[in-house]
């Protein structure tokens, strides 16, 4: 059994207290305490590392004699008005993902993020009253079958993160969210979703969930698709036995395309590259020109230089164009086609797009 606990810690800090704290140098909070777990706030005011005088910098601590704690985290701040902002305060710069997960594994264990807000905007949004807020949000995951207590010097358990939070989604323990994909029913955590995608970030935590929506309708994605996501999503892999997904009848080469559809979707990176490096060591006459559409739609450069690649060659091209998947992408992709004429013109190869 997983046991789920959570919290939140405010850290409030005086402007005038950070003026003239060096680059790599820090301010740490009160220790407090969050799933029988003691943890400080590490806050960098002049940044850190390359960050150093350009971002604010930010680090949750593990504290005492606790060892291989597995957590998922975020910060957060207040804004001017002294409400609660989601914003992504590094948009626009090197993106930072909204939330941690991460094992600390003995005291002064840290981490967090070098780049969480720039020093001007953290001045002008969230300076109130001469001070600002930091929020830290803390889940922490253990599994009180390892046997072992929570505050303990003892070898670490054979427990890993996404074994803890794989758990969580079979167990279906305090689940707060549904989704119905093709008359299916799934349950999830909307923090767990939240620390892993950003997409669903906004829409359970941002301006598109004002209504608080704990039902939502998927359209468009196949209900194995969607729970091979939430497979990943929670323990960061695939599922690995085909009757998890559903008996689905397809081969691995249509069950990638649409994996790699859902995980465009939802803005789920390393999925999505996982997708497209099975797709283009799987690259044949049959599924080429799907494959090709579905890079071209889905921004995959990479995979779609080496469809564009493949389809050119002139023993491969013949046999492409007499499938129904090559006429889609005449439909589908003008821009692809008009490229792919254009090199076919130094293949010696009959081009006919009628």
């Amino acid at each position: 059994m997983i046991e789920l606990a959570s919290g939140s810690y405010q850290f409030r800090v005086n402007y005038w207290q950070i003026q003239g704290v060096s680059a790599d140098s820090c301010i740490a909070s009160p220790v407090f305490t969050i799933g029988d777990h003691d943890w400080l706030i590490r806050f960098y005011p002049s940044g850190r590392g390359y960050a150093a005088n350009l971002f604010v910098g930010l680090d949750l601590e593990l504290q005492g004699e606790s060892k291989n704690v597995s957590v998922i985290f975020d910060f957060g701040l207040f804004d001017k008005d002294g409400k609660p902002s989601f914003e992504d305060w590094s948009k626009g710069h090197h993106h930072r993902w909204s939330w941690i997960a991460h094992t600390f594994e003995h005291n002064g264990s840290t981490s967090g993020w070098y780049q969480f807000i720039k020093i001007a905007e953290l001045r002008d949004k969230c300076l109130r009253d001469g001070c600002f807020t930091v929020v830290c949000t803390v889940i922490v995951l253990s599994a009180d079958c390892a046997g072992a207590p929570k505050k303990s010097s003892g070898a670490a358990p054979a427990w890993s993160l996404p074994h803890h939070i794989g758990q969580l989604l079979e167990s279906k323990e305090r689940v707060d969210v549904t989704f119905e994909v093709g008359g299916k029913i799934f349950s999830a955590h909307k923090l767990i979703l939240a620390a892993r995608s950003p997409v669903f970030k906004a829409q359970l935590f941002g301006p598109l969930n004002e209504n608080g929506a704990e039902s939502i309708v998927v359209d468009e994605i196949e209900p194995w698709a969607f729970h091979a996501l939430l497979h990943f999503i929670y323990t960061d892999s695939l599922p690995h036995d085909a009757n998890q997904l559903e008996d689905c009848m397809m081969s691995s080469i249509v069950m990638m395309q649409h994996l790699l559809v859902a995980a465009d979707r939802y803005a789920i990176d390393k999925l999505k590259l996982i997708c497209e490096e099975k797709l283009s060591e799987s690259i044949t006459n049959e599924t080429v020109a799907t494959t090709l559409a579905l890079a071209e739609q889905h921004n995959c450069p990479q995979l779609r230089a080496l469809c564009l690649n493949y389809a050119v060659n002139p023993k491969n091209f013949v046999e492409i164009a007499l499938t129904d998947s090559f006429a889609h992408l005449l439909l589908s992709c003008p821009a692809v086609i008009k490229e792919l004429r254009e090199k076919l013109k130094n293949k010696s190869v009959p081009f006919n797009q009628s």
